[in-house]
């Protein structure tokens, strides 16, 4: 379920906004939101969720089921979001 949340919100981002993908740091890719107007909530909820998740999977940790389903709600929520519209600094 991980993998497909994860590829459907590349795909999402690479084709609404030419961003980076799965190759990107989280670095890189908070970078190219700052540079393309994203709004400031928005980018601290990406780097948030990205953070906690490289941290898991670059120390090899393992997560329980409660940690898991938190973190799948967190993503839908930002491409829920992301889908909305609610991704752009208003003018």
């Amino acid at each position: 379920m991980w993998k497909k949340l994860h590829g459907c919100s590349d795909v999402i981002y690479r084709k609404r906004h030419a961003a980076p993908g799965l190759e990107a740091t989280t670095s890189e890719l908070c970078e190219f939101l700052y540079a393309n107007q994203f709004d400031e909530l928005f980018i601290t909820k990406v780097r948030d969720f990205l953070t906690n998740a490289d941290l898991i999977k670059f120390s090899g940790r393992t997560i329980d089921r409660n940690e898991a389903v938190t973190m799948l709600g967190i993503a839908e929520a930002i491409i829920q979001g992301g889908l909305r519209g609610e991704i752009h600094r208003s003018a």
